[in-house]
């Protein structure tokens, strides 16, 4: 991963965790202007101090994506 920008915030409700969405990329041949994106989610148990990655929820379709 390039480059990653969080997005909204959830609670879940009967676990506390919060669950961030995040932007994702990945830069063709290291040119920032030509990448790969995907939509991640990262969940924190410590109200947002720490986040572990979930990874990749929503890719790209084209054959050659890669967002790990």
């Amino acid at each position: 991963m390039d480059h990653a920008a969080g997005g909204p915030l959830y609670r879940d409700r009967d676990t506390g965790a919060l669950l961030l969405v995040y932007h994702a990329e990945r830069f063709h041949d290291g040119d920032p202007g030509d990448y790969w994106s995907w939509l991640g989610l990262a969940m924190s148990h410590d109200d947002g101090h720490t986040f572990v990655d979930l990874g990749a929820v929503l890719t790209p379709s084209a054959a050659e994506h890669d967002p790990a």
